[in-house]
């Protein structure tokens, strides 16, 4: 058990195979719990979303109860002296209220409503019913504190779904091309990828608890509905859009002093490993295919150089690289001379040749690995 485990959270060993099907399975899985508790605790006093009625429908009710009073031989009057809506009309109107949101509207409130346009006149009641949120049954949870629960698994969605996206962008635009790593699987990207998992729900929700702190609603009673839910998706999937955000926020809660400098966008990026993998020329002589074992290849200098400087970095071929294959840790993020030189000695030879191969290009992610050929020199 314990080494599932640790093979688990060995994210370096994974494959892109192995890592699509890991997130195809976690997705499936959320959706799963995600219906199954919607299914559930459908009877919860949250599985509600708010509504309101349209102007269409307002001003059928205004013209509904401004007939009905006008209509009436013996007029009563409210508490302010103004005239009622008939009892007869209420029902009406409470009717056709039922009939516009399928009769889901929270039993409890239905009789707040009914209540007080009885005992109000035309005008109050249209101006009452035209600024009412209704509490109308919901598959979501849009009503009260589960709401945020719908924010979380809704940005669980959304960045899943753009790590599939991503995913499925590299698999098939697969290249070798050194200067598109966006089309080079990288598994020491996972770990970030998993962070992302983690932080992008919980920086979104703290973005819509902010959205409530700084429009003065109810923390627990948003009224956006199923915008809600949009903005929980697409907050998951550009995560990156929601830390920049609230990057910026910093500078308006928490700003800069004028003193200290805060600036740490001049830091280089590191690229914690970077491959290099050697392959024999096809056009090679007979001889030199021959000399050139994977024993031999592993013994070839491989050096980078970051464009503008004259202090290259070796390679090491580690124990647990590929035969040809070498290793370079801690490298600058940039543009880089890629160079190796190997010399072997074909049989029946009188003198060792020289094989050599360079190529350009940026390195900005670890990319694993950068294809190199070598070849024998001309002469």
């Amino acid at each position: 058990m314990l080494a599932l485990i640790n093979e688990f959270w060995d994210f370096k060993s994974y494959t892109e195979t192995r890592w699509f099907r890991d997130l195809v399975c976690f997705i499936s899985i959320l959706a799963l719990l995600y219906c199954a508790l919607h299914y559930f605790f459908s009877w919860q006093p949250y599985s509600y979303e708010h509504d309101k009625l349209n102007t269409d429908q307002i001003q059928l009710i205004s013209r509904i109860t401004g007939a009905s009073v006008q209509g009436t031989g013996t007029p009563v009057k409210g508490a302010t002296g103004q005239q009622k809506i008939p009892m007869a009309t209420v029902n009406v109107v409470m009717s056709y209220i039922g009939h516009i949101f399928d009769d889901s509207i929270e039993p409890e409130q239905l009789k707040e409503v009914k209540n007080f346009i009885s005992y109000a006149n035309p005008q109050d009641a249209t101006e009452y019913l035209s600024k009412k949120l209704f509490k109308v049954h919901s598959y979501f949870w849009l009503v009260g504190p589960a709401v945020y629960w719908e924010v979380i698994f809704c940005a669980l969605f959304g960045v899943l779904c753009n790590l599939l996206f991503v995913l499925g962008a590299v698999g098939s635009n697969s290249t070798t091309d050194l200067t598109n790593p966006a089309t080079q699987f990288d598994n020491s990207e996972i770990l970030g990828q998993v962070a992302k998992i983690i932080y992008a729900p919980i920086c979104t929700l703290f973005v819509v608890l902010g959205y409530s702190l700084l429009t003065g609603q109810n923390i627990v009673d948003l009224n956006v509905g199923k915008g809600l839910l949009i903005f929980g998706f697409v907050g998951g999937y550009y995560s990156s859009r929601v830390i920049s955000l609230m990057d910026r926020l910093k500078d308006v809660l928490l700003p800069n002093s004028g003193t200290a400098s805060l600036n740490t966008n001049n830091q280089p990026t590191m690229v914690q490993q970077v491959k290099v993998a050697l392959s024999l020329d096809a056009t090679s002589p007979a001889a030199v295919v021959a000399a050139v074992t994977a024993a031999v290849l592993n013994t070839a200098s491989v050096q980078i150089a970051l464009s503008g400087t004259t202090t290259p970095i070796k390679g090491t071929h580690l124990t647990t690289d590929p035969d040809g294959t070498f290793t370079f840790t801690s490298v600058t993020a940039g543009s880089y001379n890629i160079s190796a030189s190997l010399q072997v000695t074909p049989v029946g030879a009188a003198a060792a040749v020289t094989l050599t191969g360079t190529t350009t290009g940026a390195i900005q992610s670890g990319i694993a690995p950068i294809a190199l050929t070598i070849k024998q020199n001309a002469g």
